[in-house]
């Protein structure tokens, strides 16, 4: 089998930009009430997908945001409805599970995040698709909302796996 995946750390090295930046620059007023608000955010969004909430998904966008990953780019709420739509249908379950954050607060009204992602989805027919990179964002706060601006996706790594029942999971109960 061969892998064709990005190198380690073309989806690693945003991560360690910002852990850099953050380092230099002087913290921002309120910066962990942003940072905790950011992270909140960056959850929703994660579990608005996987619960195909699509609307909610959609107003963690700021109007015009951009978003960006290996299936193209799109701009707007409409552009990032018929983005989503298809993929929330396409799957019987997902979950997208973002770990590792760093929030780098520049302002009161602006941050850049970088996260880890680990995303599963399973089709209908029981087989399940990974993906394990980042998410790389540019969030911006009006009105006291905290929204994305711009998104990346940078893949890192994927795999393929088959559904096993419930009773595969565990091993054979000891005899006595």
């Amino acid at each position: 089998m061969t892998v064709t995946t990005a190198p380690r750390t073309d989806w690693l090295a945003a991560h360690q930009e910002i852990l850099r930046r953050k380092t230099l620059a002087a913290p921002v007023e309120g910066h962990a009430e942003h940072a905790h608000a950011i992270t909140d955010l960056l959850v929703a969004y994660a579990v608005h997908y996987d619960a195909g909430d699509l609307d909610s998904m959609i107003e963690l966008f700021e109007p015009d945001a951009t978003y960006e990953s290996l299936l193209g780019r799109c701009e707007g709420h409409d552009a990032l409805r018929a983005n989503f739509a298809p993929l929330i249908a396409r799957y019987a379950r997902t979950a997208h599970l973002v770990v590792n954050s760093t929030v780098h607060v520049t302002s009161s009204t602006a941050a850049d995040a970088v996260s880890y992602l680990h995303a599963l989805v399973q089709t209908r027919d029981g087989i399940a698709y990974g993906l394990c990179g980042s998410y790389q964002d540019q969030v911006t706060r009006r009105s006291g909302t905290w929204r994305i601006a711009r998104r990346f996706v940078a893949d890192g790594l994927a795999y393929r796996t088959e559904q096993i029942e419930p009773a595969d999971r565990l091993p054979p109960a000891p005899t006595q």
